[in-house]
């Protein structure tokens, strides 16, 4: 029963909605010109620094959730980036933005386009919601 739960709770945190996903494209392309490069990716992780130490706490990554987010998927979402930046060490380095940046760049072109967010935004979704099944099954 548990799992069926985690399972409904997830579908509806991390659930494909393209209004949403849409809408997280346009905030990464800071100039509105249909592409994110790099530099506008990191701006927009820069963002989440909200003390701008050059790190990205939990504290902080709590803080740009939505209202009501359920503690163990802002945990997974946490640890999903803070591994991804290539040390599980408890904070998110913004170094984190090219090692993302290449995964949303499928075509390896340097620009990110509204087709291939969509294309890749499965894979970092997959790999926030193993986190949280991690957390629920430890």
């Amino acid at each position: 029963m548990k799992v069926v739960i985690l399972s409904c709770l997830l579908a509806a945190v991390l659930g494909a909605d393209y209004d949403e996903d849409k809408a997280g494209f346009d905030a990464n392309d800071l100039d509105g010109d249909g592409v994110v490069r790099p530099e506008e990716l990191l701006t927009s992780i820069e963002q989440n620094d909200l003390n701008n130490d050059g790190i990205i706490s939990i504290e902080e990554i709590a803080a740009t959730q939505l209202p009501g987010t359920p503690e163990i998927v802002i945990q997974g979402t946490f640890n999903y980036y803070d591994k991804l930046d290539g040390a599980a060490d408890g904070v998110i380095s913004l170094s984190v933005a090219p090692v993302l940046f290449h995964i949303f760049d499928a075509n390896g072109d340097g620009e990110i386009t509204l087709d291939e967010w969509f294309i890749t935004l499965p894979q970092v979704n997959d790999g926030i919601q193993n986190e949280i099944m991690a957390l629920y099954t430890a």
